[in-house]
């Protein structure tokens, strides 16, 4: 039995790339177009949520039943709680899906505005690509990887969305001073970092140079917070011709 279609994104690290004027799919960052009433706090700790991902309708990779449409997802990423952001239910993270009349034309300012200093390192989607082999890694549609079991979701909603907590790319290796942070190599088994001469703002704590794989990433770098080498998971449930409902958890 084939799998269903499924697609995967070709990344660019937001650090790498000029300033968001416009809406892009991404992961981390700060959302776009979000009006200030609809930012999520956490119900365990009160803190402002961190954008996840925001992923625009698009009827084959990912249908939200209408032109416009916006998953948003979110995760609290207070460092001094121990919020429970990997239960779809308990209001530790947050997914949602907001009309186009709803959204606003610009950006968030700066973190300060959004009101959380815990902002996840962005990639933003290049463009998109049919997948044609079974992944484990960030992609919509097809089937889920589960990692646990899908015990926690009910009955009635349909997955979307998998997430892995690794950023990969397929652009060059960036090198220190162009990313901002730390560049680690391996040779002989051995991996050495060079630093840069200024860190940047936004960027990662340290990206990685991988030997190509099959999926042709040369780099990657660590930036969902899904515990150990965890993965997320979005689901919508749709209503009639109303928004759909979102449910997001992750697993470890």
């Amino acid at each position: 039995m084939t799998n269903p279609s499924f697609y995967v994104p070709v990344l660019n690290l937001g650090v790498l790339l000029p300033q968001q004027i416009a809406f892009e799919d991404k992961f981390g960052g700060l959302p776009w177009g979000l009006p200030a009433s609809l930012k999520p706090k956490c119900s365990s700790c009160s803190e402002f949520q961190v954008l996840v991902a925001q992923l625009s309708h698009e009827p084959k990779r990912l249908d939200l039943g209408r032109s416009g449409r916006i998953l948003f997802i979110f995760i609290c990423n207070n460092q001094n709680s121990d919020c429970s952001t990997w239960d779809p239910f308990n209001g530790c993270n947050a997914c949602f899906v907001l009309e186009p009349e709803e959204l606003l034309h610009s950006n968030v300012d700066s973190v300060e505005d959004f009101g959380t200093p815990n902002s996840l390192v962005e990639a933003r989607v290049m463009h998109w690509e049919k997948g044609d082999a079974h992944l484990s890694g960030t992609r919509l549609g097809g089937n889920p990887a589960w990692i646990q079991g899908l015990d926690e979701i009910p009955e009635g909603w349909t997955f979307v969305c998998q997430l892995d907590s690794f950023y990969k790319f397929k652009t060059a290796v960036p090198s220190p001073d162009t990313v901002g942070c730390s560049v680690g190599t391996s040779h002989n088994g051995l991996i050495t970092y060079k630093e840069p001469i200024q860190e940047k703002p936004g960027a990662p704590r340290r990206i990685n140079a991988l030997n190509p794989n099959p999926e042709g990433h040369l780099w990657a770098t660590e930036a969902l917070p899904f515990g150990d080498q965890g993965r997320g998971y979005a689901f919508i449930r749709k209503v009639g011709t109303e928004r759909p409902e979102g449910l997001f958890c992750w697993q470890c």
